[in-house]
């Protein structure tokens, strides 16, 4: 809140923040007092507004983003969250979405992440559009943690099927090897063999 209330917000559309139209201060009431990672995106350029639990969500972005445009905020997942944003601007709906993956930029790389979130319309006094209200929480843990486990799952059940007396040990292993390959998204694995001599 205190970083929000000393921005140079005259430097932005938005203008100073005594100014502010009473739907955005209703909005950012809540999100501000809100415990869990909310976030306001405000006028046509959907202006980015934060909470401190919203501020991992930034990660390196922040503070750079307060009051910056979302499309500029977002350049990395705007194919996704852009035409989410069209969406909800159009029709006055809110969406929620669960574990959408988002190709987001982290440092210097960009790397597959997971997000439960919605977007919802905010009205102004008219009944337009001004805004949108943004609550949502990472989910990449849990997804790859059931990945594992689905994997380890039917890894298993793929040994146990093959241990049978009439079945080739060869022909399991290599179902097994291209299983791992699909999981660890590699074209190929292969297996080591070392020869032991033994002495009498």
């Amino acid at each position: 809140a205190g970083r929000v209330r000393d921005h140079d917000w005259s430097t932005t559309p938005l203008g100073p923040v005594e100014g502010w139209p009473a739907p955005l201060k209703a909005a950012l009431g809540i999100c501000l007092n809100s415990s869990y990672p909310t976030a306001v995106y405000w006028g046509p350029e959907l202006r980015l507004i934060y909470n401190d639990a919203w501020r991992p969500v930034a990660d390196d972005r922040h503070p750079w983003a307060l009051g910056r445009p979302a499309a500029e905020v977002w350049p990395d997942i705007w194919h996704v969250v852009g035409d989410q944003f069209a969406h909800v601007l159009a029709t006055g709906k809110g969406l929620s979405t669960f574990d959408q993956m988002l190709p987001m930029r982290r440092g210097d790389a960009v790397v597959e992440t997971y997000w439960d979130y919605s977007f919802t319309p905010i009205f102004d006094e008219r009944g337009a559009i001004a805004g949108v209200f943004n609550q949502g929480v990472e989910t990449t843990d849990r997804v790859q943690t059931t990945r594992a486990q689905k994997f380890l799952l039917g890894l298993g059940d793929l040994l146990r099927a093959g241990a049978g007396p009439d079945v080739d040990p060869d022909a399991v292993l290599a179902s097994a090897l291209e299983e791992i390959g699909g999981h660890l998204a590699v074209a190929r694995v292969g297996r080591q063999e070392k020869e032991r001599e033994h002495q009498r």
